[in-house]
């Protein structure tokens, strides 16, 4: 825009500068100090996409400094094994079925039925909170993957607690896509809120993944679809919140409200729980792990899902402990991140031996591979089988990690030879001993309740293997008598 040069300031005639090319010269005070009333000012907003524009100021505190947080991550997942993950979902259906089918995603109407009340529902076992003015903000992809959808569809996801496999949830927030388009709705205690148009459903091509995310306060809405036109909706002033419930699990479903004339795929391939960092700011990594599913003690998604503890026999009751073995340093007693072995007494200076192995899962299609960090152990030995005669015994306690083999005899390659093998690593933990006499039952002495190495976590890359190792110092190899050992680490999936 120029202006004409001709325009003068009415008080002194004065008349405006203007380039070649008609733009207005300015020229801002530079004398702040001494002309103070002299600066002007703007004021200052932050503009998201969209056709209208979406403008939020910043906010700036008595000390003269700008807010800034950091999101902070509670639940996010990759729907890429091939079968439940029990350690995170749950599941229900009705004739319609919901799979895995190892390429990424959430497949939902693998078998479908066209008729009313057939419908499958998949939902976290986490529940997710509103903490007080905080945003939350709920990110899904979905595709539809083979066909649009067809009156009587209706795929539905946010949060709440299904009723059953079609029932929708009647305390909670989600999106609603039908042939109708994509709809908010929210139920406070069995009472409907709202329902508003966030897109028809020519907006979602067939074959095409939509980014689409759901920010909730205490105040209201907003939906992005693919990061642009953003649409608001506020809660009722009669509820002042979207929920009444305190925490919800967050839930996929797809069902038929009829006849249904048609047969297609849903397809839902990521999910990611984040909040503003006003509230719980400085939360443990460990605990938002936790949270996750990643404390250890249980399989990675994808895996080998239950407990990565074995206990052996005990919690069966078909013997008190497992059965006894000599040990030996190129195969474990017992296979697991931690458990319960029985070790037939050994002689003095016997050889290594590998009481408890794990090997960490490397990355495969289904699941993603991660390292185990180790932050302490717990560790106790008991007298079993018969009297302690002839000698006391000694036993010397190692941790060993990072070798490529559960062998403890497995070398380090040379450098940059082919296939990379690694030797363990150790960590001397301690002797426990029991002298001659000891009953069966009797503890051996200096149990470990808790060593920690959260100063120096121990990190277990996928592929390499940890382990509890046992050395004879002082003993006598005698048959009938055993020693049986507990073993806890205290980890999680990093």
């Amino acid at each position: 825009m120029s202006l004409n040069a001709t325009i003068t300031d009415p008080s002194t005639s004065t008349g405006a500068k203007v380039d070649t090319l008609g733009h207005l010269i300015v020229s801002p005070e530079t004398d702040a100090i001494n002309h103070a009333a002299n600066i002007g000012g703007v004021r200052c907003f932050s503009e998201n996409d969209g056709p209208t524009n979406f403008l939020v100021s910043s906010e700036t505190n008595e000390d003269f400094e700008n807010r800034v947080t950091n999101d902070i991550v509670e639940f996010q997942y990759q729907f890429n094994q091939a079968a439940q993950d029990t350690n995170n979902w749950r599941y229900v259906f009705a004739t319609m079925t919901a799979t895995l089918p190892g390429t990424g995603c959430l497949q939902m109407g693998t078998v479908q039925g066209t008729t009313n009340a057939h419908g499958c529902t998949y939902y976290t076992e986490k529940c997710f909170a509103l903490y007080g003015d905080t945003s939350h903000y709920y990110t899904v992809k979905i595709q539809l993957a083979t066909a649009t959808l067809v009156a009587n569809e209706e795929v539905i996801w946010g949060l709440g607690t299904p009723g059953s496999a079609i029932l929708t949830p009647t305390d909670g927030v989600y999106l609603s896509l039908s042939s109708a388009g994509l709809y908010l709705k929210n139920f406070y205690n069995t009472s409907a809120d709202q329902s508003v148009l966030i897109a028809p459903l020519a907006s979602f091509t067939v074959g095409q993944t939509y980014d689409v995310m759901l920010a909730l306060t205490t105040d209201g809405a907003t939906v992005w679809i693919n990061n642009a036109s953003p649409v608001k909706a506020t809660w009722s002033v009669a509820n002042g919140l979207p929920f009444q419930s305190n925490a919800l699990p967050f839930f996929v479903m797809r069902r038929n409200t009829g006849a249904v004339s048609n047969t297609s795929l849903v397809r839902f391939s990521n999910l990611i729980v984040n909040h503003s960092g006003k509230s719980r700011a400085f939360q443990p990594w460990a605990e938002t792990q936790a949270l996750q599913g990643l404390m250890g003690y249980q399989g990675l998604p994808g895996g080998t899902i239950g407990s990565t503890y074995n206990p052996g026999t005990i919690s069966t009751g078909s013997s008190a402990f497992p059965a006894t073995a000599a040990g030996s340093n190129t195969a474990a007693l017992v296979t697991g991140m931690g458990g319960v072995a029985q070790l037939t007494a050994a002689a003095s200076s016997a050889t290594d031996l590998i009481i408890c192995s794990y090997q960490n899962p490397v990355s495969g299609v289904s699941y993603l591979a991660r390292p185990i960090i180790v932050t302490g152990i717990i560790l106790d030995t008991m007298s079993y089988g018969a009297v302690v005669a002839t000698t006391p015994t000694t036993l010397r306690f190692e941790l060993a990690f990072g070798h490529t083999a559960v062998s403890m005899q497995t070398a380090e390659t040379a450098s940059f030879a082919t296939a990379t093998t690694k030797t363990p690593r150790r960590i001397f933990l301690g002797t426990q001993s029991i002298p001659v006499g000891a009953l069966a039952g009797t503890p051996y002495s200096n149990p470990i309740n808790t060593m920690e190495f959260s100063g120096a976590p121990i990190v277990v890359n996928p592929g390499c293997f940890f382990a509890l190792i046992a050395k004879c110092i002082i003993g006598t190899a005698t048959a009938s008598q055993t020693a049986v050992i507990n073993f806890q680490p205290i980890w999680r999936w990093g």
